[in-house]
């Protein structure tokens, strides 16, 4: 038994005897254990890498003051409000003081949804928003937008026309269904021998961008048709 082993003979100390440069067999007749189980601690003290203990995990720093742009976008109540900037910038910053701003004004925080386009975004935010904010933090909907479209097509799957469980098409799948089609469309431009599937993955790129547009396939003509107008133009 691992646990009245450690009992017994701690691995610590046996590997503190072994140092001291008595084997085994002395280290079990100095303590008066058995040979075995003096044997299997000393092998675990010496062939199991030791476990550092996990350092202590720092304060978190209270959030820094908005400045006066992230404060009025914070502030903003009312019709929607596009908020334009760059990297490192502070939009999570100002998201997050807007959150917290609506929850200090009394919104019910199962009313509030936060959505961002990774999940690695949506992460950040609801830890900063757990920070400020824990127990609404738990009652909002952080998350991304892909994520939030698929609950909304779980919970309404039948006005949709869609089984309870719909199932997600990977990327692979979707290339898989493009090589189908590929061959009927008799497209010129987008062949590739050496690598036939890139075009594949180019086109599947324009598809989800469009579907981000909500452009469906006419619309998606018109555009199309409407640069090449414009890049035939010789003005």
């Amino acid at each position: 038994d691992l646990f009245g082993r450690e009992l017994l003979l701690p691995r610590k100390r046996a590997r503190a005897l072994h140092l001291e440069g008595m084997t085994a067999l002395e280290i079990a007749t100095k303590l008066g254990a058995p040979f075995d189980v003096v044997a299997l601690q000393l092998l675990d003290a010496l062939l199991i890498p030791a476990v550092e203990p996990e350092p202590e995990e720092a304060e978190v720093s209270p959030p820094k003051p908005l400045n006066d742009e992230q404060r009025e976008a914070a502030r903003h109540r009312g019709v929607p409000y596009l908020l334009e900037a760059g990297p490192g910038t502070g939009k999570t910053q100002t998201l997050v003081g807007r959150v917290a701003g609506l929850v200090d004004e009394g919104i019910d925080p199962r009313s509030i949804l936060v959505l961002t386009f990774s999940n690695k975004a949506a992460g950040e935010l609801s830890e900063r928003i757990a920070g400020l904010r824990p127990e609404a933090a738990s009652a909002m909907w952080i998350g991304t937008f892909h994520a939030f479209g698929l609950d909304l097509v779980r919970r309404y799957h039948k006005q949709l026309g869609f089984p309870k469980e719909p199932r997600m098409m990977d990327r692979s799948e979707a290339i898989a269904i493009m090589e189908r089609e590929y061959l009927a469309l008799n497209l010129t431009h987008h062949r590739e021998f050496m690598n036939p599937d890139r075009p594949l993955k180019d086109m599947l790129t324009a598809v989800s961008r469009a579907k981000d547009e909500v452009a469906d396939a006419d619309r998606y003509a018109a555009l199309a048709k409407e640069m090449l107008d414009k890049a035939a133009d010789p003005d």
